[in-house]
C-alpha cells in the first residue's frame, strides 16, 4: 500500500515538473516570436 502511493505520488511530481517545462518552452518561444 505505501509503495502504491510512492509511486502515485512520485509520477504526479514527474507530470507536474514536466508541465512546467512545457509551459517554459511555450512561453519562450512565445517570446522569440514576439521580438522577432
Amino acid at each position: 500500500y505505501y509503495n502504491a502511493e510512492n509511486n502515485r505520488a512520485r509520477s504526479l511530481i514527474g507530470f507536474q515538473s514536466r508541465l512546467e517545462i512545457a509551459i517554459l518552452a511555450y512561453n519562450l518561444a512565445y517570446c522569440l516570436e514576439r521580438f522577432n
